[in-house]
C-alpha cells in the first residue's frame, strides 16, 4: 500500500513543526502561515507501511519537482529533475528487469536512496497528492494558487493525458 502526504513546515522560535495538509482542522492552523512564495514542504511516501527513506527532506515548493519528474518519466520513461531550491536530485527509471525505481540523492548531505515501486500506483497516487496539495492552496492562498496554475496547469494536464493512456487505456471490441 503506497501513501503521500504533504507536510507543511512552521517555523517556530524554539521548534519548528510539520502539519500535514489533507486535514481540514489543519487548515484553519495553518493557513496564517501560507505565504506567496517560500513556503517549506515535505513530501512524505510510505510503501508497505515504511517511509521511503529514511531521511527528511524539506524543500521550497517540492510539488514543482514531483510534476516535472511525473510529466518527464511518462513522456520518456525517464526523468531526472534537480530540487529548485536544494542540491537534490530525483529521478524516475526502470532497472533492467522492467521494474520502475526511485531514486533521490541529497548531495548536500551526502545522502541516497533507491527504491522499487508499483508504477501505476505510484503514479496514481503521486498524482492525487499533487492534487490535495492544490486544493489547500486553493483554500488558503487563492493569489498563489492562481500564480501557480498559470505557470504549472499545462503540465498537470500532460501529466494527466498520459497517465490515462499509460495505465488506464481501455479497448472496446465491436
Amino acid at each position: 500500500m503506497l501513501k503521500i502526504f504533504t507536510h507543511l513546515l512552521i517555523p517556530n522560535s524554539n521548534n519548528s513543526q510539520y502539519v500535514r495538509i489533507d486535514n481540514d482542522i489543519n487548515i484553519e492552523m495553518i493557513s496564517k502561515y501560507i505565504f506567496n512564495t517560500f513556503n517549506q514542504y515535505s513530501i512524505e511516501i510510505i510503501y508497505n507501511e515504511n517511509s521511503l527513506t529514511e531521511f527528511q527532506i524539506v524543500t521550497i515548493e517540492p510539488w514543482v519537482t514531483y510534476l516535472l519528474l511525473m510529466k518527464n518519466y511518462l513522456i520518456k520513461d525517464f526523468a531526472r529533475v534537480t530540487d529548485l531550491s536544494k542540491p537534490i536530485t530525483y529521478v524516475f527509471t526502470k532497472d533492467e528487469h522492467g521494474q520502475f525505481v526511485f531514486h533521490i540523492n541529497d548531495k548536500l548531505n551526502q545522502l541516497t536512496h533507491q527504491v522499487i515501486l508499483p508504477e501505476k500506483e505510484f503514479f496514481h497516487t503521486l498524482y492525487e497528492s499533487l492534487m490535495i496539495y492544490l486544493q489547500f492552496m486553493k483554500r488558503c492562498n487563492v493569489n498563489y494558487y492562481q500564480y501557480w496554475m498559470s505557470r504549472y496547469e499545462k503540465h498537470i494536464y500532460i501529466v494527466r493525458k498520459q497517465m490515462e493512456s499509460k495505465y488506464f487505456h481501455t479497448s472496446f471490441n465491436h
